[in-house]
């Protein structure tokens, strides 16, 4: 069965590249075509389309507000095809906390590989995009469904842990054992990532006693305004990382666009180090996989890695190799996610060892930490020492 496609885009020239790149694949229908917002708003209650390709600037009714209505009324995922500058780059973000898939940029120019390479990026995405809103019931209103409920192969595959609970400033008075158990924690996502992050940093008191570094898949002028919009939101300074930066606790970075980020341990010291030149990984730069690595040479089981929603696998190798380190390991949980691509895959992998519903990551955190802390002042056996046991 074809994946029914309703594309909105004011130019009826882009209408008609779109409806030729997208019937090249013979597994998606092009149910059709409209102009306006209000037309998009309308067709997509009338057609029933499986996925929406909706640009942001049109005539009326913008494409923000057409996005609203439709995520209201249908939840029908939303791939926001616009040319995006950086004035227009505030709302792009905009359009993913409302609750848009993902976006894709029109080519700059009409050249055959731009058209070739955005038609391949919006083929994986649409069908990414209806993959999820099928085996996530997105389909119901709204832009994400909440909650911690895990399938029984997540509760089966990973520890138990019980029913977090809401964070408060005043919990987080850690000792200084306690705050030593950990060196960073850093966080992966893709698509759904912004409206996830958006969600969880401003649950992180204003004492959060470590660095936070993220790798959010994204276009490279991007980054600096969604870390501007994020360090708005948040009690936390989130910045866009700098080369060489040294890395303070209760600071969040940003990896910015077409730059990987390593994290490096130089005695006690934590620096950043970015990466511009060498090739993509899992076929994406910043790449996850590379941060995760950096943090398991660097700090081994004194870290948290976390994969929140994202298409694809990246991520999921670097994520084993932190739990090989014995860091902890975390997913956002299926029900709280935009697409399971990363937790799923680093779940199947046995990557992870937790799945943790979006909101009751930060409390997760702190009771790990806790926990841990108590495990290493547990007392020794006395009469281990009298008559040790080898083997």
């Amino acid at each position: 069965m074809s994946i029914r496609v309703l594309c909105a885009d004011d130019s009826r020239h882009i209408l008609n590249i779109l409806g030729r790149l997208l019937s090249s694949d013979p597994g998606i229908e092009i149910a059709g075509q409209v102009r306006t917002g209000e037309e998009a708003v309308h067709s997509a209650r009338l057609l029933k389309p499986d996925v929406i390709t909706l640009d942001l600037k049109m005539p009326g009714m913008g494409g923000l507000e057409a996005l609203k209505r439709i995520r209201a009324l249908t939840g029908i995922p939303v791939i926001v095809v616009s040319s995006f500058t950086q004035p227009g780059a505030r709302t792009a973000l905009k359009a993913l906390e409302e609750g848009a898939f993902d976006f894709i940029s029109k080519p700059a120019s009409g050249r055959s590989e731009g058209l070739f390479e955005m038609r391949d990026s919006m083929i994986l995405l649409i069908k990414a995009a209806y993959e999820s809103s099928k085996n996530a019931g997105m389909l119901l209103p709204g832009p994400v469904r909440t909650g911690t409920v895990k399938t029984h192969a997540e509760r089966r595959r990973t520890e138990r842990f019980p029913s977090p609970r809401p964070v408060v400033e005043g919990a987080w008075r850690l000792s200084d054992d306690e705050v030593s158990c950990f060196g960073a924690v850093c966080i992966g996502c893709s698509a759904g990532g912004p409206f996830a992050l958006a969600k969880i940093l401003p649950l992180l008191p204003p004492s959060f006693p470590w660095p936070v570094f993220i790798v959010q898949h994204m276009p490279s002028f991007f980054t600096s305004f969604f870390a501007e919009k994020l360090n708005a939101r948040s009690s936390l300074k989130v910045c866009e990382a700098r080369d060489r930066e040294r890395v303070h606790r209760g600071s969040v970075y940003l990896a910015p666009g077409d730059c990987h980020m390593k994290v490096r341990k130089i005695g006690n010291i934590l620096k950043i180090a970015l990466d511009a030149e060498s090739p993509s990984v899992v076929s994406t730069r910043p790449s996850v996989d590379v941060m995760f690595h950096s943090v398991a040479e660097s700090l081994k089981e004194k870290s948290v890695g976390i994969l929140l929603s994202g298409m694809g696998n990246d991520g999921v190798d670097g994520m084993l190799h932190m739990k090989e380190v014995g860091a902890v390991t975390i997913v956002q949980d299926r029900d709280s996610s935009l697409i399971y691509g990363m937790p799923g895959k680093a779940l199947d992998a046995g990557a992870a060892r937790h799945v943790v519903g979006l909101k009751d990551i930060p409390q997760f955190i702190y009771d790990t930490v806790r926990m841990k802390a108590r495990k290493r002042k547990k007392p020794v056996n006395a009469s281990s020492l009298i008559s040790p046991k080898f083997g």
